[in-house]
């Protein structure tokens, strides 16, 4: 996000010359920008673009929202009035986010056997990616398309469910993979009939 916030700053700054301000046009609207203004437009321009894939990707970040929003302001959803939601979203959802990206770090350690995979481990993998799961089914299956018309937000949150159910349920795969490697070294270990060693 901040690549894409500072380009389009330095392009305002250029397109201005000095300038007070800078007009932007897109059909019948114009809008005018301050120069004092460039550098909040172009952040809030990145977190536009940006808030989408941000969502997508760190869907479990909605969950450590509504904890703090509620420590912070007593209230299921709050951001920073100084910010846009989408600015907001796009800068603090991979921080919310990254115990979960950890996680999943973990479990494809695990899978290539790197680390054990511990049976509390197993059990919080199993847990987690059912509850994505349960939570894209209701979202998805269980509200009509009416009311799912129109929340942009929403959708993005049924998309990142559904990828979230499938990376939580690295470490349960990674301890299957392991399990069976370790039945097929037990076999392989385990000496023939009698008959077959003296043959």
């Amino acid at each position: 996000m901040l690549a894409p916030a500072l380009l389009f700053f330095f392009r305002l700054k250029q397109m201005a010359h000095g300038a007070a301000s800078v007009s932007l046009s897109s059909g019948d609207i114009v809008m005018t920008i301050p120069s004092d203004g460039f550098l909040s437009v172009a952040f809030d321009r990145a977190g536009w673009w940006a808030e989408k894939p941000a969502t997508i990707l760190n869907a479990p970040a909605k969950f450590v929202e509504v904890f703090v929003s509620l420590l912070v302001a007593h209230k299921g959803y709050w951001y920073p009035a100084s910010l846009l939601p989408s600015t907001w979203h796009a800068l603090i959802y991979p921080i919310y986010a990254l115990p979960a990206w950890v996680y999943v770090g973990l479990g494809i350690d695990a899978g290539i056997g790197r680390r054990p995979v511990r049976r509390w481990n197993v059990v919080l993998s199993v847990f987690l990616a059912l509850t994505c799961a349960a939570l894209f089914c209701g979202f998805r299956f269980g509200m009509p398309a009416t009311e799912r018309e129109g929340q942009e937000l929403l959708s993005w949150f049924i998309e990142g469910f559904a990828l979230w159910a499938l990376l939580f349920a690295i470490p349960f795969v990674a301890w299957t993979i392991r399990r069976k490697r370790e039945t097929h070294l037990v076999r392989d270990e385990v000496p023939g009939p009698i008959d077959d060693r003296l043959a």
